[in-house]
């Protein structure tokens, strides 16, 4: 008794589903070709081969677009390029990174005063020959 209510329930999802599948594909066409003979032409042939020629992909088609267009990419490309070049966990329990000295980080100080003096005295010169240009 309980076997046709769930086979039918399961037979109004997969028709629900070809419904958003339709919708999807209208949608994804329309917005990148715009509204044209050609974009029909290929919401036709989408719909032949999605619905008619390979029945079983559309279910598989439709879960993808619907995992990328939520943001799922999103997270593969986090996981994949932007942690890949942090620091293992040895070096962020408390080890110090080897290439960064005190001795370098004074030279830097030493370079950037240096540079911030120099363009101070520019300024100044810049100033002066301005000043007597007039």
């Amino acid at each position: 008794m309980l076997e046709p209510i769930i086979l039918g329930f399961f037979e109004e999802m997969y028709f629900v589903i070809q419904v958003f599948i339709m919708i999807s594909i209208i949608s994804f066409i329309l917005n990148h070709l715009g509204k044209g003979l050609l974009s029909i032409i290929l919401i036709i042939v989408m719909f032949y081969v999605v619905f008619i020629l390979i029945p079983a992909i559309s279910i598989g088609a439709f879960m993808i677009y619907t995992l990328l267009m939520a943001g799922v990419s999103t997270l593969f490309v986090d996981f994949f390029f932007i942690t890949a070049g942090q620091p293992g966990q040895q070096q962020q329990q408390g080890e110090e990174r080897p290439d960064v000295l005190g001795t370098d980080v004074k030279e830097r100080q030493k370079q950037l005063q240096h540079a911030h003096h120099a363009s101070h005295q520019a300024i100044g010169m810049l100033q002066g020959l301005l000043k007597r240009g007039r």
